[in-house]
């Protein structure tokens, strides 16, 4: 079998224990493909606003006494079914109280850990890191930050709706969340609104 692109042959057989058997080898399109979506992902990771204290924070290590049993069954489905789920566009919207684990980013961890680019970040400090472009970047550096955006297979956004309710603000958030919805990218978004 050869790739459809480069035309390399994507298997091999190798003699093992006396056997011929065939096994899957990478061509080097396919090669570079990995290794361009391994630099996405350390850019990405490098420029999330994530604390670092929420990297150990994972499913396996969830406190069922403060985290909410509901949110934990939403985000091992939310994973499990995360290809059907970019396919289509689907985002996910979490409310409640302080202190349910809306924050703990599991979703995002869990996905991180599968190689999917995910960018977690709370929403004052992207409207704060936009407004520090315009000294420096002028108008380029937003579209730098919202381009950047358009590059996770995921967006996380939290806090959503604790930001100052401004048009400016708006405007801003209207145009990262539409420029994803337009190009079918998922968002998923925590907010201590009631629910």
């Amino acid at each position: 079998m050869t790739c459809k692109t480069c035309g390399e042959r994507q298997e091999k057989l190798v003699k093992l224990f006396g056997k011929t058997i065939k096994v899957n080898i990478i061509c080097s399109c396919r090669e570079k493909e990995l290794e361009e979506k391994n630099q996405r992902l350390k850019i990405i990771k490098k420029n999330s606003l994530m604390e670092k204290s929420f990297y150990n924070k994972t499913f396996e290590n969830w406190d069922f006494e403060k985290g909410d049993t509901k949110l934990y069954n939403l985000g091992i489905k939310y994973i499990d079914n995360f290809k059907e789920i970019k396919e289509e566009g689907l985002g996910l919207l979490i409310t409640g109280a302080v202190g349910n684990g809306k924050s703990y980013l599991s979703f995002a961890i869990a996905l991180l850990k599968k190689g999917v680019p995910v960018v977690c970040i709370s929403i004052n400090g992207l409207l704060e890191r936009i407004k520090e472009t315009y000294s420096t970047l002028g108008k380029e550096g937003e579209w730098e930050i919202i381009k950047f955006l358009e590059n996770a297979d995921l967006l996380v956004i939290d806090d959503l709706g604790t930001e100052q309710n401004t048009e400016w603000s708006i405007s801003k958030i209207y145009t990262i969340i539409d420029s994803r919805y337009r190009n079918k990218l998922p968002n998923s978004s925590y907010n201590k609104l009631s629910s």
